[in-house]
């Protein structure tokens, strides 16, 4: 190696002495070549940690992993290395599969210059096996599966309270950093830049921190029963986060930019405060035990997220960017301008008045399991309701994703407009729907029946259609029945009744075996069916006075 390699790794060395001085974990020595063998028993019998070092210029030997006889490969150092011993990388690039199966400190001179590359090889490019791991100061790159780090904790493998911080993560196939059934780790002021996905949390970790890292373009999924995670004081830029079936999360103090947000599904106990999205939709909550929970003091371009629970008799105030609404009673949210954020959600709430809204760019409104609710005079984008019955909806402006009412029951939409959708309403489950006095225009299909019956549309007017105005399935002959009478058609041009056409569910699978796929498929059988509206109007009927 030559004379300025040399200096290099002289400086390289004092710093890690320094280190040494500054309380920090890495015991540096200097190795002579045999120091596996040559280690002795420091002050009163306890053994002297050890530092190797690497360095990919070493190609001609001689490989001793001392600073003047550096290893050429990362692996070499780490099968020679016990616990809490210290392996040392100068810059330069390694083409490997790092596995530490050891409880070892592995520190890189500078991250963006000292690399990791799995060159698309290995499934991992740097894999966990063993507890209270140190990594730090990398660039981890070029899995060919699974992701940059693999920390496993399943099977034969344990890895436990390991520290990974200062690194790059970047260009690995699926994921940067899967932590697999670990816990008691520490990841800080790490970048993820870039990967196919970012980082995935999985299976029952528990007591991890995230901390100070910034994720570019790659999102993070925490899934599979985790419980005691910290999320706090991250950077999502284009890359969101989305929890799974979580307990005793805190995300706090994170700032998302250009992503979809934050997502939380069949979690408990989780803390979600002081969260900042900028061009951001803010929190989608779609499933979350609110008893338990705290959502508080987050914002959407500086302006507050109002997540309510157990409120009664108030009314959301106007500087409001995205309304939550968790069994709340008589609440009034009344013209608010919410676009490009997840909109309203109400939960479990009852009484709520939704009035004068305009709600664009976003999900719209969603109703779960909210009955008894009244929202009129809005513009939204879309209108969902899941389990929520016995509410009106009344003159309502609704374009791109049209009303879908899934397993509900004795709801009414009266004189709304509903335009420019791919599907204008679709109804799925439920019964006893009144579609009255609506209308229907530019969209590729008007209404879509999926296994609802007893619902009674009138008096609405169907307008340029693009493919047809009613597509229904229903589930048998005994569950067909739905009342059309007196709406306009305007592809219906003769005398008489007007069919409204669909299909009916037999209930006859036909079964048969592919010899190119060894396997067996199932058909099922659709048989054709209709509905009449018996006596059509021959005019459309008068627009719905919003739109005038």
């Amino acid at each position: 190696m030559d004379h300025r390699a040399n200096i290099r790794k002289g400086t390289a060395v004092f710093l890690l002495l320094l280190l040494l001085t500054a309380g920090i974990s890495i015991a540096a020595s200097t190795a002579t070549p045999n120091a596996r063998d040559r280690r002795g028993d420091a002050g009163m019998g306890m053994r002297v940690n050890q530092t190797y070092y690497v360095d990919d210029n070493n190609t001609e030997g001689p490989w001793d992993g001392t600073p003047e006889h550096p290893y050429q490969h990362i692996s070499d150092a780490v099968r020679v290395a016990d616990d809490r011993d210290t392996i040392f990388v100068f810059k330069g690039s390694y083409l490997e599969q790092v596995v530490l199966n050891n409880s070892v400190n592995l520190v890189g001179e500078e991250k963006g210059s000292t690399i990791i590359d799995g060159g698309g090889l290995y499934d991992g490019t740097v894999i966990f096996q063993a507890d209270n791991i140190t990594l730090r100061g990398f660039t981890i790159q070029g899995s060919r599966w699974i992701a940059g780090i693999w920390i496993e904790n399943t099977g034969e493998h344990h890895s436990n309270r390991n520290l990974i911080s200062g690194n790059i993560l970047c260009r690995n196939t699926i994921y940067a950093l899967m932590i697999d059934g670990s816990s008691d780790n520490v990841l800080a002021n790490n970048v993820f830049v870039d990967n196919v996905e970012g980082v995935k949390v999985w299976l029952s970790n528990s007591r991890t921190v995230f901390s100070n890292n910034t994720f570019l373009n790659n999102s993070m999924e925490i899934s599979g029963a985790p419980t005691s995670i910290v999320v706090s004081e991250n950077m999502f830029e284009a890359g969101d986060l989305v929890l799974e079936d979580g307990s005793d999360i805190t995300i706090r103090d994170n700032v998302f930019r250009d992503c979809p947000g934050l997502t939380l599904d069949r979690s408990a106990g989780v803390v979600v405060h002081g969260n900042r999205f900028y061009n951001s939709k803010g929190l989608n909550i779609v499933q979350l035990q609110w008893g338990n929970s705290n959502v508080t003091g987050n914002t959407i371009n500086d302006q507050p997220i109002y997540a309510w629970y157990e409120q009664a008799d108030r009314t959301v105030p106007a500087d409001a960017m995205q309304v939550i609404l968790a069994d709340c009673q008589r609440i009034t949210v009344d013209h608010l301008t919410l676009t490009e954020s997840y909109g309203i959600q109400l939960f479990s709430s009852t009484g709520i008045r939704i009035i004068n809204n305009t709600v664009t760019r976003t999900p719209g409104i969603q109703l779960v399991s909210s009955p008894h609710n009244v929202l009129t005079n809005n513009t939204s984008t879309a209108l969902f309701l899941t389990q929520s019955s016995d509410n009106l909806l009344s003159g309502n402006e609704i374009s791109d994703d049209g009303i879908t009412s899934e397993n509900s029951s004795n709801n009414t939409f009266t004189y709304n407009l509903i335009h420019n959708c791919s599907t204008g309403m679709t109804i799925k489950g439920g019964t006893n729907t009144q579609v009255a006095s609506n209308h229907f225009q530019d969209n590729i299909i008007a209404i879509q029946l999926r296994g609802t019956s007893n619902n009674d549309f009138s008096a609405n007017n169907f307008l340029h259609s693009m493919s047809h105005h009613v597509d229904f399935v229903a589930d048998g002959l005994r569950h067909c029945h739905n009342t059309w009478k007196r709406n306009y058609w305007d592809n219906h041009r003769l005398p008489g009744p007007k069919l409204v056409f669909g299909s009916y569910d037999s209930h006859v699978r036909l079964k048969f075996y592919s010899r190119y796929w060894h396997d067996y498929f199932y058909w099922e059988i659709f048989l054709p069916g209709f509905n009449l509206d018996l006596l059509p109007a021959r005019q459309p009927y008068p627009i719905p006075a919003i739109i005038g």
